[in-house]
């Protein structure tokens, strides 16, 4: 018996149940990747601390740089600081003399400690800084500075603020040498608490971090470096 080819209107059903599943199969792909984004969000960036306003003067015992820092801190980070705990920050200098035969040369490396809290009690914000980092029971050697402010945002355009800051020892410098300062400012986890250590590694509210390189010259001292 010869089979008779489908009708127009049978043709018509089968494509309409084909173009309906293939719909369903759309939706629930949909439904999936909307339950996978609410339950796994996409990580945040990272916040940037851009180093900007730069300048290089050479003074009788060294080159030192001005400048800014600028950044926001992230809500948890504020949160934090609110209940009384302390941040860390650190801003670093390594300066290269250039060779052409061979790798460039580090010369000079300085690093300032920085820890920002607030007092709850006097509703101050207090800031310090050292040249070495603060220890668990909140004491560091080479303490600098030791300062109060009404504000966070008084605290912050302290510790945003690059002033007078060694570089390289005068000693160090000569006009017919080239070099390169590489500037960095991160906030610091290492030296918060042990278990809010633990909790703000890899988190990118806790990431703040920025670095930039500049050429130093003879020409360029005394100029805006960018």
């Amino acid at each position: 018996m010869h089979c008779l080819p489908n009708s127009p209107e049978s043709l018509l059903r089968a494509a309409t149940g084909t173009q309906r599943l293939r719909a369903w199969v759309l939706a629930g792909l949909f439904l999936l990747l909307a339950l996978w984004l609410l339950v796994f969000p996409s990580p945040a960036h990272a916040d940037t601390a851009a180093i900007t306003d730069v300048r290089f003067e050479l003074t009788d015992d060294a080159v030192r740089m001005t400048g800014n820092v600028k950044f926001t801190l992230s809500e948890s980070v504020k949160d934090t600081l609110d209940k009384g705990v302390p941040v860390y920050f650190m801003f670093e200098t390594n300066t290269l003399r250039y060779r052409w035969y061979w790798s460039d040369k580090e010369v000079s490396s300085y690093k300032r400690y920085i820890r920002l809290m607030y007092l709850p009690l006097t509703r101050k914000w207090r800031v310090n800084v050292s040249t070495e980092p603060f220890n668990r029971g909140g004491v560091a050697t080479g303490v600098v500075l030791n300062q109060h402010y009404d504000s966070l945002q008084g605290a912050l355009a302290t510790i945003q603020r690059i002033s007078s800051w060694k570089v390289l020892d005068r000693e160090d410098w000569s006009n017919d040498s080239n070099y390169s300062v590489d500037v960095s400012f991160k906030l610091d986890v290492t030296q918060l608490q042990r278990p809010l250590q633990i909790g703000a590694t890899g988190q990118s509210d806790w990431s703040l971090s920025g670095q930039r390189s500049f050429r130093l010259t003879p020409q360029s001292i005394s100029k805006p470096a960018g």
